[in-house]
């Protein structure tokens, strides 16, 4: 579950793992404004006391960020920037991070 780590007196940050050990100097001095949103946001997660509460949060944002990508997919397909060719020509492609030895 995602910890709220404070720096100092202004900097706020939103990690999965926070260690202050790992910043350098300079990150740990910034300061970060929130928007209205943002602080709204975060006083609703505040909220949040049960591993269930959070996975559902969660799922809850995972939905709407993949709902949001169908959406852009079937906008891509409408305007006829993506068709089957598209499709098929994803299932030979092979991207990968080419690693040094």
């Amino acid at each position: 579950m995602p910890n709220i780590c404070v720096f100092g007196i202004f900097f706020v940050t939103l990690q999965a793992n926070c260690d202050w050990r790992e910043m350098n100097a300079d990150s740990r001095h910034q300061e970060t404004l929130f928007s209205p949103l943002q602080m709204q946001l975060l006083s609703m997660l505040s909220r949040i006391r049960t591993e269930k509460e959070a996975m559902d949060i969660r799922n809850l944002v995972a939905n709407y960020y993949a709902e949001r990508a169908f959406d852009a997919m079937d906008a891509l397909w409408e305007e006829g920037k993506m068709d089957e060719k598209t499709i098929a020509d994803w299932k030979q492609l092979h991207e990968r991070t080419p690693y040094a030895d």
